[in-house]
C-alpha cells in the first residue's frame, strides 16, 4: 500500500513539475513570435535634424539639411575645364515612378523622380555644366545609382545644361532619377566627389522629403 502511495506522490510531483515548465515557458518573450517579420521601421534609418550653415564663401554650407521647398545656394564647378558658377538649388519633389529599373537594380528597387529648380546667381568661365553632376539621391548616408537614360527620358527627367548665357536670375527646372528600394525614403543631395560635398570626406547637403 505504502508503494503505491509513493507511486501516486511521485507521479503528482512530475505533473506538476510539467505544469510549472509550461507557465515559465509562456513567459518567454520569444515564445510567440513564431514567423513574424520584423517591422519595417525597425530597420529604417533615422532622419537627420533639419540644419543649415553658412559657409564662409557665402554658400550653404556642406553637411547642412533642409527641408523640400528650402533653397541652398551651392557651388557648380566643373570637374575639368573652364566653368565655375553659384546657384540657387530648391528641391521641390521626390517621387517614385513606374518606370523600368536598369539590369544592376537590386529585386523590390524603384526608380525615383527628384525635382528642382535652380536659380544662376553667378557665372565665370566659359563651359556649360549640368546639374545632374551634382543633384542625386541618398538613402540614409548611403548615396544610391541613377536610372539608365531611357528611364529618365520615360518619366519625363530633364537636366538641361547651364553657362554664360543664362543670366544672373534666370531659371530652369531640372529632374533626375535614382534607384532605391520601393519602401526606404529617399533624400535629394548636392554632392560631388572631390569638393567638399562630396561623399569621399565631404559632407553632402541633403533635403529631407
Amino acid at each position: 500500500m505504502r508503494t503505491s502511495l509513493r507511486h501516486h506522490v511521485a507521479a503528482a510531483a512530475v505533473a506538476a513539475l510539467l505544469v510549472s515548465l509550461a507557465a515559465c515557458g509562456s513567459d518567454d518573450p520569444d515564445a510567440d513570435r513564431g514567423g513574424s517579420e520584423p517591422s519595417g521601421s525597425s530597420s529604417a534609418a533615422p532622419l537627420p535634424t533639419p540644419t543649415t550653415a553658412t559657409a564662409e564663401d557665402g554658400t550653404t554650407a556642406p553637411g547642412s539639411v533642409l527641408e523640400l521647398g528650402d533653397t541652398a545656394l551651392v557651388p557648380l564647378d566643373a570637374s575639368s575645364g573652364d566653368g565655375s558658377a553659384r546657384v540657387r538649388a530648391t528641391v521641390t519633389a521626390v517621387e517614385p515612378t513606374d518606370a523600368a529599373t536598369p539590369s544592376w537594380a537590386d529585386d523590390g528597387d524603384v526608380v525615383y523622380r527628384i525635382d528642382a529648380t535652380v536659380t544662376v546667381e553667378s557665372w565665370t568661365g566659359t563651359d556649360r555644366l549640368g546639374v545632374n553632376a551634382w543633384l542625386t539621391g541618398a538613402v540614409g548616408e548611403r548615396p544610391v545609382g541613377k536610372a539608365d537614360p531611357s528611364a529618365s527620358a520615360d518619366v519625363g527627367c530633364e537636366a538641361p545644361l547651364l553657362g554664360p548665357a543664362e543670366e544672373p536670375g534666370a531659371t530652369v527646372d531640372v529632374c533626375v532619377t535614382a534607384v532605391a528600394p520601393a519602401d526606404a525614403t529617399v533624400l535629394a543631395a548636392w554632392a560631388s566627389n572631390g569638393s567638399a560635398y562630396g561623399y569621399d570626406g565631404g559632407a553632402p547637403l541633403l533635403w529631407l522629403p
